[in-house]
């Protein structure tokens, strides 16, 4: 969580972005359904996300501003 916002999953297992003081909640773009959040970066823009179904899970950042994802 940064200062104003949370992520949390949504019943259909996408990651959603909920403002803390009210607002629309939006999908994090550059996440999949089943994504697992593990963190985020401490510039705040970032997260850090799994994906649960894999075998060997990889861990991705996810840029919270464009959606791009990258393998960390």
């Amino acid at each position: 969580m940064d200062d104003r916002s949370l992520i949390v999953a949504a019943p259909d297992g996408a990651l959603m972005r909920m403002r803390v003081a009210g607002g629309l909640t939006t999908l994090v773009p550059g996440t999949q359904p089943g994504d697992v959040l593990l963190g985020w970066a401490s510039d705040g823009k970032r997260i850090f996300v799994y994906h649960g179904a894999e075998l060997l899970p990889r861990i991705f950042t996810v840029d919270l501003t464009n959606g791009e994802r990258r393998l960390w």
